[in-house]
């Protein structure tokens, strides 16, 4: 698993480094500010992040709200003696931490983060497999009617596909396929016909 730490303090960054190390074997990586760490979102994804602000500037807030939107279970730590309107950081899911910073308070939320980005990645994952039987099912439909077009009834629409699907030994998305790139062609003759053509 990927991590990213954000913060320019060597100290902090031992310290995320070892606690990390308590949850699971991350690969770690280091930027020391928003601009070395931008780049960095796009490139790889992080199971985790963990930002320490060195600043109100609204763009820490702004790159922890990244992080989490792009996957990454993410950890916040607001400018050391501020305020920081960090509120808003929740609704995508992101951990507040106040400083000082206890091992205990990172390890808890170092842990729920991995589990919000785990959460996540199964979710990408279900809904990418959804959207291919969607895609199946559009084109398996879309074959049944161009049969239906051709004078057979959906359910020997349907029996016609399977049994084509049987005997080629292939899935019935590909006979489906097969058929819906033929276009118009004609793809079915009825056994009226064929008994003519005889």
């Amino acid at each position: 698993m990927n991590a990213l730490v954000v913060t320019s303090s060597d100290k902090a960054f031992t310290v995320v480094v070892q606690t990390l190390r308590l949850c699971g074997e991350y690969s770690v990586a280091r930027a020391k500010d928003v601009l070395s760490a931008r780049p960095l979102i796009g490139r790889r994804g992080f199971s985790v992040a963990v930002v320490c602000a060195d600043s109100r500037d609204a763009v820490w807030r702004e790159l922890a709200r990244a992080l989490a939107e792009n996957g990454s279970g993410t950890v916040y730590l607001p400018c050391a003696g501020t305020e920081d309107a960090s509120g808003a950081l929740c609704d995508v899911g992101v951990q507040l931490l106040t400083r000082p910073l206890t091992r205990g308070a990172l390890y808890n939320a170092l842990r729920t983060a991995s589990g919000i980005s785990a959460r996540f990645a199964s979710l990408v994952a279900e809904n990418a497999s959804l959207r291919d039987k969607l895609a199946a099912q559009k084109t398996i439909s879309r074959a049944k009617c161009m049969l239906i077009q051709q004078g057979m009834s959906e359910q020997d629409a349907h029996k016609e596909l399977e049994k084509r699907a049987m005997e080629s030994r292939r899935t019935l998305l590909d006979v489906a396929s097969d058929i819906t790139e033929k276009g118009g062609t004609r793809i079915f003759v009825p056994s009226d016909e064929r008994k003519t053509e005889e």
